[in-house]
């Protein structure tokens, strides 16, 4: 046979295996006695014990205990205005298959967005109930952001609901265009947990355009490339 392929057994004394067995156990023990005490245990450091004196206390309860009255609650996140609207986007990907412009009152009231026919304000004649919209979505995960690719209107706004629809929103005037901003980022942030809250993107600085106009120094852009200038 080849010594190679030839194998071996050693045998090891029995004094190595049992200490070997011993001290496994030891191990075991030690683990076992190391073990931290229960809650329960009255001799643990975490324990909290009343004194004697507060044990037997009876605690009655007040007098105007559950007759509270709660106070008012009054939506400080609002804004309603008549208003062009276009859909272009029924859900993330898919056009909307009616993309033109269409009045109606918009209006945000603490963590949704609404739009109607009519103005929600006032009562129908026929019913006598209050006007529902056509349509109403959470702000939850929201974006709105300033529609800077669309040149065929001024001051339009695009509102990216989450896994839902786009739309564009038109305003009169920039002013009111950062009014529009600032309440949809309002209810957009306090629609969000703390944990996940983003912080708000308020617009403190008016536009370049704008500046330029109040201080009536708006001047053409130079032409700095000979391709640039014109061809008559």
């Amino acid at each position: 046979m080849n010594r190679f392929n030839s194998v071996s057994t050693v045998s090891l004394p029995t004094s190595i295996i049992s200490s070997t067995l011993s001290s496994s156990s030891t191990i075991e023990e030690d683990q076992e006695e190391k073990a931290p005490p229960s809650y329960d245990d009255k001799s643990h450091p975490w324990t909290f014990q009343l004194p004697q004196s507060l044990s037997n206390r009876i605690v009655l309860p007040r007098e105007e205990e559950g007759k509270e009255s709660l106070p008012n609650y009054d939506c400080s996140v609002e804004k309603m205005s008549y208003t062009k609207i276009k859909c272009e986007f029924s859900s993330p990907g898919t056009k909307s298959n009616s993309r033109s412009w269409r009045y109606c009152y918009i209006q945000v009231y603490g963590t949704k967005i609404m739009a109607f026919e009519k103005s929600p304000n006032k009562k129908s004649q026929t019913k006598r109930k209050s006007i529902q919209p056509f349509w109403s979505h959470s702000m939850h995960g929201a974006e709105i952001t300033v529609a800077t690719d669309y040149i065929k209107e001024r001051h339009v706004l695009r509102l990216r609901i989450e896994d839902g629809p786009q739309y564009l929103i038109t305003c009169q005037t920039e002013r009111e265009r950062n009014e529009w901003i600032a309440t949809m980022e309002s209810a957009i942030n306090i629609s969000s947990d703390l944990d996940v809250r983003s912080m708000p993107q308020f617009i403190t600085l008016i536009s370049r355009r704008r500046r330029q106009e109040l201080n009536g120094t708006r001047q053409l852009p130079a032409i700095t490339d000979q391709r640039d200038i014109p061809l008559l």
